[in-house]
């Protein structure tokens, strides 16, 4: 959870790493990711909206 906010610090998250973690087995770390995911949700990316909704549909948190 620290590193992807380190990570999104130093302006190095990307779309995949998000995505990624959208299915971790830490709730905090799929928390963060969706805090981190707001970037792509401005821009309307269809894949994070796409991964958004799969979280909250297979959800274990």
């Amino acid at each position: 959870m620290h590193a992807l906010w380190t990570l999104e610090g130093l302006g190095v998250v990307d779309k995949g790493l998000i995505k990624a973690k959208f299915t971790d087995e830490d709730p905090r770390v799929r928390l963060t990711a969706i805090r981190l995911s707001e970037t792509f949700l401005k821009k309307d990316d269809t894949d994070i909206f796409a991964g958004i909704r799969n979280f909250k549909q297979g959800s274990r948190y």
